[in-house]
């Protein structure tokens, strides 16, 4: 294969997956808009209160699936589909009890969001699949149909929109591209002779808890913001404070679209290469970020009319730029296994963006929360770059 074809297979990779990964904000976005225009931000808001407790349980739900099978299958992609079968049985005991947190957080909606979380569970299981076979294209298609199905359901009810038929449209675009993947993975569904030895949860969770914690510690120390901004303001506060964090959350996530396509290589890369790809990394991230803070004036002044602080700029980038630099040396740290130091910068980020959130809040409002984010982000920057170093230091 010629330089160039290879340079071309390599961009058409990036380009696809960074479509996947970002067409979903965007129609999250547009739908933001709509709702907000047509009905106002505390009817956004309040989804988003419901919203959030449904993610929650998705993620708890996938028990840490997408990194843990990424490891396997990058090890002994020949079992792909036992591996894959093995952590879907095995994760569901996990649904009940999830149902009961519902039922407790959600009387009111119990049901919808039960179906909502069955639907993300599948939807989420495919993911390591599409990623570790490359399947790029098909699923940004879902992600578009899924879309588009979404916006026009919406649009179709929106003269009499309510908070049940907002959830309602979410759940059945959740459903569309559910079904699209299952239809097109459906070879992994064929149940091996074996698979009642295969149903074993207790040793399977065992196995796997640790990833729940990476993925657990993960998600809370970039959301836990949100979940204290819903506990301390009003929905409409809530409102326009997730559309700012969906933003930046799906600004850091270029960062891991850009690299994603190339698990298995980082799983092999030398620890100088990888340092040299993180400080690479880190540029392109600090030369993407006016345009981060461009696209947020743009839908603050422009489409949610209000203003955008200049403070909120300043801090929005300081909370992106910085996974710029570690994601790479993630992926290193668990080459090497050592998620435990994974794990303690996390949790030790996720404490101080806690502590932060809660104390500056009162005093300066969603600005303290995103404060408290970006000095957590700060700190995971230089705690990921000593741990590069360590590792350079090792013979």
């Amino acid at each position: 294969m010629s330089n160039w074809a290879q340079y071309r297979t390599v961009l058409s990779k990036i380009i696809f997956h960074g479509l996947s990964v970002l067409l979903r904000p965007m129609i999250s976005m547009l739908l933001a808009y709509l709702v907000i225009r047509s009905v106002g931000l505390n009817l956004w808001g309040s989804f988003i209160a419901v919203q959030i407790v449904v993610s929650l349980a998705a993620m708890v739900s996938s028990w840490g699936s997408k990194e843990y099978l990424m490891r396997k299958f990058s090890l002994d992609l020949i079992n792909l589909k036992k591996y894959w079968l093995e952590s879907l049985l095995n994760r569901s005991v996990i649904l009940l009890p999830l149902f009961l947190a519902l039922f407790l957080l959600q009387k009111e909606f119990v049901l919808i969001t039960a179906i909502w979380l069955i639907g993300l569970y599948l939807y989420q299981s495919f993911e390591p699949v599409a990623i570790i076979k490359q399947d790029f294209k098909v699923w940004l298609l879902v992600e578009l149909v899924g879309g588009i199905a979404l916006i026009f359901l919406t649009l179709f009810i929106i003269d009499d929109l309510k908070l049940n038929g907002l959830i309602s449209v979410v759940v059945m675009s959740v459903y569309l591209k559910t079904i699209s993947l299952s239809v097109y993975y459906r070879k992994l569904f064929k149940s091996s002779p074996d698979w009642f030895q295969d149903f074993r949860p207790s040793s399977y969770l065992s196995e796997s808890i640790y990833f729940l914690v990476l993925a657990g510690t993960a998600f809370l120390q970039s959301r836990i913001d949100l979940y204290i901004i819903d506990w301390k303001f009003d929905a409409e506060t809530l409102g326009l404070y997730q559309v700012l964090r969906s933003v930046l959350i799906y600004s850091q996530a270029i960062a891991g679209f850009l690299v994603v396509p190339f698990t298995k290589r980082l799983y092999k890369m030398p620890v100088d290469n990888t340092y040299e790809l993180s400080m690479r990394m880190l540029m392109l991230g600090v030369l993407l970020s006016p345009f981060v803070y461009l696209l947020l004036y743009a839908i603050f002044n422009y489409i949610l009319a209000v203003d955008l602080p200049m403070e909120v700029g300043f801090w929005s980038i300081l909370i992106v730029v910085p996974s710029f630099f570690f994601i790479p040396i993630i992926y290193q740290l668990f080459k090497n296994k050592l998620e435990r130091r994974v794990l303690q910068g996390n949790l030790i980020s996720l404490s101080i963006n806690a502590i932060l959130s809660l104390s500056l809040v009162g005093a300066w409002g969603y600005l303290g929360a995103l404060i408290g984010t970006a000095i957590s982000q700060v700190f995971l920057l230089i705690y990921f770059y000593f741990e590069i170093v360590k590792l350079k230091k090792c013979p």
